[in-house]
């Protein structure tokens, strides 16, 4: 398996994990292994249910909360050979932005940093536009910094005139409510 971008089916596990964080972590890499098995991945859906759970917390800095959870958690992993792994491929995705810049490529450590760098922006509206102005993997980059945008701006901050354009959004409107009153 590839290394290409952090799983978007990983935002619904984000939402719903009430456990703790070593546990979102485990379930991470499960929720990621059939099709993304390559330890970076692991480590970046992780890193990026982290960042969905910084959002949902409101943290004034999600992305830096993530990177010291995952550092603290990885620190304490019980197999020790894992450990080191997870350890490093953390530094690589850490070391991303310092030999790269995100470009919407899709492979997993730019899909995060486009991410990032894409919840810039002061509107879920300019979320979009920005992960989309990458190019390349453009519905990768989208869904992975929209799904963000999600949490942090709420179903408000997502335009009315957008969300009035989905088919079936009357059916799911009503749930997106009562999982808002849940979180």
């Amino acid at each position: 398996m590839g290394q290409d971008s952090v799983q978007i089916n990983m935002l619904p596990l984000a939402l719903w994990q009430i456990g703790t964080d070593e546990a979102l972590v485990r379930d991470a890499h499960l929720q990621s292994l059939p099709t993304h098995a390559h330890p970076r991945s692991l480590v970046a859906c992780a890193f990026y249910c982290l960042t969905a759970r910084g959002y949902l917390r409101n943290l004034a800095d999600p992305w830096s909360w993530a990177d010291q959870r995952l550092e603290v958690i990885y620190g304490e992993w019980p197999d020790q050979r894992e450990r080191k792994v997870f350890l490093a491929e953390l530094d690589v995705l850490r070391s991303f932005p310092k030999t790269d810049q995100p470009s919407g490529s899709g492979y997993v450590a730019d899909c995060l940093w486009t991410a990032r760098k894409a919840l810039e922006a002061e509107s879920f509206e300019d979320v979009a536009r920005t992960a989309i102005s990458f190019g390349h993997d453009t519905d990768t980059s989208c869904a992975v910094a929209c799904g963000l945008a999600g949490v942090r701006f709420g179903i408000s901050g997502i335009p009315a005139r957008w969300l009035e354009t989905l088919r079936g959004f009357e059916i799911v409107e009503p749930l997106i409510g009562q999982l808002m009153t849940i979180s």
